[in-house]
């Protein structure tokens, strides 16, 4: 369908009978599966992200101007909360319970289903793609300074993952992540042209694989987290290694084993740009 403006922001419901669309105009789109427009509305500047929770009874949106609302079904809004920069990714939990945001001011946000809530987590850099488990309790988050954390609902960073390079040495931004559910899968996209993907193969208590040379991390030990949790090491991966990176862990879901960060090369490169 024609939206009458350019559209920056696009998300889906789980069982793939809504589509919600985001315009630079600012308008904020609901559609079914047939592309039948069921409301439009516009509440503030243009609309930079979106995402739909099941059976489209709520959908997120974050704007430019840093404004995040959560509509209902009919296109109302619920509530509005400001998140203090531009609001780069949204993602919604299931029954709308939980909403995460990511903003170019390099935070993440979790807020309830009355608004509530706040910043739990401060990066380097800004915060280009959010993705929020179906319970609200795990956010992945990936940044312009080229790494993808995994974060608990109170900010709690579990695991990391990073730095990432152009093949020409330069540093690159990870632009998307996604993890299955339960987050047994982790896949995150970066403008090196790179997919990676990661398997979380067993649910042991956690410990972390170092990669040789890595700095042992210290210890924390968060009363929301089972047993004693260790932040993940910094690591480097650069395109056309052929090496594979050592193994990590998601603490708090279990021993990444070596499939979990090869570097996969994805089949689409984008050839001229």
């Amino acid at each position: 369908m024609d939206t009458g403006s350019r559209v920056l922001g696009a998300g889906i419901s789980p069982e793939g009978k809504y589509c919600a669309a985001g315009t630079a105009a600012g308008d904020i789109l609901l559609t079914n599966s047939r592309g039948g427009l069921l409301w439009k509305t516009q509440p503030g500047s243009a609309v930079t992200a979106v995402a739909v929770g099941p059976d489209g009874a709520f959908v997120a949106a974050g704007t430019e101007d840093g404004s995040i609302y959560l509509l209902n079904s009919r296109g109302d809004v619920r509530w509005t909360h400001d998140a203090g920069s531009a609001v780069q990714s949204v993602s919604i939990a299931a029954g709308g319970s939980t909403v995460a945001a990511g903003t170019a001011g390099s935070t993440v946000l979790l807020l309830d289903n009355e608004g509530r809530g706040g910043t739990i987590w401060t990066g380097d850099d800004p915060i280009n793609a959010v993705h929020l488990d179906p319970r609200g309790s795990r956010v992945g988050a990936g940044t312009d300074g080229g790494y993808a954390h995994l974060l608990n609902g109170a900010g709690v960073r579990l695991w990391e993952f990073g730095k990432v390079w152009s093949p020409e040495g330069e540093n690159s931004a990870v632009t998307a992540v996604t993890f299955s559910s339960p987050a047994d899968y982790l896949a995150i996209g970066s403008d090196n042209h790179n997919v990676y993907y990661f398997t979380f193969a067993s649910r042991t208590p956690p410990t972390v694989i170092l990669e040789q040379g890595t700095v042992t991390p210290e210890t924390t030990t968060p009363a929301t987290l089972r047993g004693d949790m260790q932040a993940a090491p910094e690591i480097d991966s650069t395109p056309g290694d052929t090496a594979d990176p050592a193994p990590q862990e998601a603490p708090g879901y279990s021993l990444a084993v070596a499939l979990g960060a090869i570097a996969v090369t994805a089949v689409y490169r984008r050839t001229g740009r």
